[in-house]
């Protein structure tokens, strides 16, 4: 839309139309009509003469307006030496006349109304090239965002590409951390086998030396008895040569030397060799002394040379357990694990306590697994006590257990679902234990804390070599079971360890798991009272399944079989993908009554973190109160 307000048409009318107005007042004469226009109406009546005047006196006709401009006056002959030659007109004498005068005013109004149309048909081409330029501009800023996009489209492939390679860089990085910590346990493996060998080769050099040592000794020994021979033959002298022996005693020879095989000379050089043989004696058995106090120092270092290399593989592992607290790395042992005593005053104690709660005290030493005794029998009240606390620590069982547990995550995140979250009566102490002692649990597998009760005689093998299915067995098939209330493991804990352990306990692991692991010299002494044994399990139960009946689903919409192999194998989650149910919660109400029981069918899926030892308390109605 063409506005008078633009910038463009104010010049375009300045520029033009001043002038046409100028021109117009200044002219001030009465312009005819167009000659075409007037013949066809018929008001222009002309003379013979007139036309045929060559133009005098049509000049003559002309105002003194528009004859005092001399160019106007010939434009106007041209005009009419064009159009009027081709007229036909009367041979009348007579002047041209205007009938139809035209005015001033009119004529400039003409002369406005074309300036005007010129100016807008201007500013038009104008607007259209400006509209062109407008497209072009637009065209071009189109063009730079399709450029822009494509730069933050490859500015976006780019940084994905970063973050792949700054991901894989990490990776390197702990791969390389990895790398260098296996070379610094080689490089003390090698240090440890090279002095090991150099001690094993100063002792067979001291062992040589202490046979040469033995050798020389036994000579003089028999140098000196051959010596002490000459001497008591020499004494079984006639009695009348006792003075002579006195002065061979004195080493005096009144009468000159001895002849060579006198019984005199042979006494002085039976006693002057049993004196040589003696100092070599003596001299022999200091070195003797010297180089066996030697082979026992280079002996025992030789020996312990043997567990360094296991020492710095522990050193190793212990600094590669994140999640897993604050472990020691000491007291590395031949059977692979070490149990730390956790002291009464520490957190992590404490914590456990809470592993020993008992919401109700009537059910303890109640159930067909309890042996009959006193703690089935008693009408006593009854309680659990915690005694001992042990971390344990085997590098072996965490490798294959975090093994395990990513092989459970991934198995979950192929299956997509929402993972049913897993809730037990342990939960409390179980954050509480979090808290305490630095462990970091995955919920999306659904790792937590629980106990498992055992026999002591094969505690040894559980530290060592982790819970085995193989040995296990009940309503649910091969597996291990596990609880989260403390009065179920106790119906299965039995063979209370007497007092006098160390003297009368049969079982060798056992014997040696005391006296090397739990009371070793300068950790705490048994409690000289009859002790029970529960394992604190960390255990990934993954994507687990739930009975009553022990052979179908519970949460299924249809009835489904429980296991995909009889008491072995539970059944698939899904067809696709293929993935079994990781473990398997019992509840109450079918073929159990009290207590939950948590099933895990892969002992790798199951870490022995803590080992506890508890007591049996009865307490009567007069306050007296006794282990049993």
């Amino acid at each position: 839309m063409l506005g008078f307000g633009d910038t463009e048409f104010s010049i375009s009318v300045v520029v033009i139309v001043v002038p046409a107005l100028l021109f117009a007042s200044i002219s001030g004469f009465r312009h005819p009509t167009p000659i075409w226009s007037s013949l066809r109406n018929g008001a222009l009546s002309v003379s013979t003469a007139a036309v045929m005047d060559g133009g005098h006196r049509w000049r003559s006709t002309l105002p003194p307006s528009v004859s005092s401009f001399p160019s106007l006056v010939d434009a106007i002959d041209g005009w009419r030496q064009i159009h009027v030659p081709s007229l036909t007109v009367p041979a009348t004498d007579t002047k041209v006349e205007f009938s139809e005068p035209v005015s001033n005013a009119s004529y400039s109004a003409c002369i406005l109304i074309c300036v005007v149309l010129i100016a807008m048909a201007w500013h038009k081409w104008n607007l259209w090239g400006l509209g062109h330029q407008v497209r072009n501009l637009q065209n071009t800023v189109r063009a730079k965002d399709r450029q822009i996009k494509s730069l933050e489209s490859d500015l976006e492939v780019e940084r994905k590409n970063l973050e792949v390679e700054r991901k894989s860089t990490r990776a390197k990085d702990r791969q390389i951390k990895s790398l260098e910590s296996g070379l610094e346990v080689e490089r003390k493996n090698l240090e440890v086998e090279r002095k090991s060998t150099a001690g094993v080769a100063a002792v067979n050099q001291v062992s040589l030396q202490l046979d040469k040592v033995r050798r020389r000794l036994e000579q003089a020994r028999e140098e000196r008895k051959q010596a002490n021979d000459q001497v008591q033959k020499a004494k079984m002298l006639p009695p009348i040569l006792s003075p002579l022996e006195k002065l061979v005693d004195g080493t005096v020879n009144l009468f000159g030397a001895f002849p060579k095989g006198s019984p005199g000379y042979n006494l002085v050089e039976g006693r002057k060799i049993r004196a040589e043989c003696d100092a070599t004696i003596t001299r022999l058995q200091t070195e003797l002394e010297s180089l066996e106090l030697q082979m026992r120092s280079m002996t025992a270092e030789t020996f312990s040379a043997g567990f360094l290399k296991g020492k710095a593989a522990w050193a190793a592992a212990a600094g590669d357990h994140h999640g897993f607290g604050t472990w020691a790395g000491k007291y590395a042992r031949p059977q692979g694990f070490a149990a730390h005593v956790i002291k009464c005053t520490d957190p992590v104690f404490k914590a456990l306590q809470k592993f020993m709660h008992v919401p109700d005290a009537r059910i303890l030493g109640t159930g067909r697994d309890v042996p009959y005794g006193d703690w089935k029998n008693s009408r006593d009240q009854k309680s659990i006590q915690l005694a001992r606390a042990w971390r344990i620590e085997n590098p072996e069982l965490l490798d294959q257990f975090k093994a395990a547990r990513s092989k459970v995550g991934k198995q979950i995140g192929r299956l997509g679902g929402k993972l049913q979250r897993l809730s037990s009566a342990l939960d409390t102490a179980v954050r509480d234990l979090c808290s305490a002692s630095g462990d970091t649990l995955d919920e999306g597998i659904n790792e937590t804390f629980l106990l498992h009760g055992t026999k002591p005689e094969s505690l040894a093998t559980i530290l060592a070599n982790g819970t085995s299915e193989k040995f296990s067995g009940g309503l649910f098939g091969e597996g291990t079971y596990l609880a989260e209330d403390i009065s179920k493991n106790d119906q299965y804990v039995q063979s209370p360890l007497p007092a006098n352990h160390s003297a009368n306990t049969a079982d060798v692991h056992l014997r040696q798991l005391h006296t090397a692991h739990l009371y070793r010299n300068g950790a705490p002494s048994h409690p000289n009272d009859p002790v029970y044994y529960v394992v604190v399990c960390r255990v990934a139960m993954g994507w687990f399944a739930r009975t009553k009946d022990g052979s179908t689903q519970l949460t299924a919409s249809v009835t489904r079989s429980l296991w995909a192999k009889q008491h072995k194998e539970l059944a698939l989650i899904s067809d696709d993908p293929p993935v079994h149910f990781h473990s398997l919660l019992a509840e109450t109400g079918g073929c159990i009554g009290r207590h939950r029981e948590f099933l895990q069918y892969h002992q790798d899926r199951i870490y022995p973190a803590y080992l506890l030892a508890y007591h049996r308390k009865l307490s009567d109605s007069r306050g007296g109160q006794r282990f049993v």
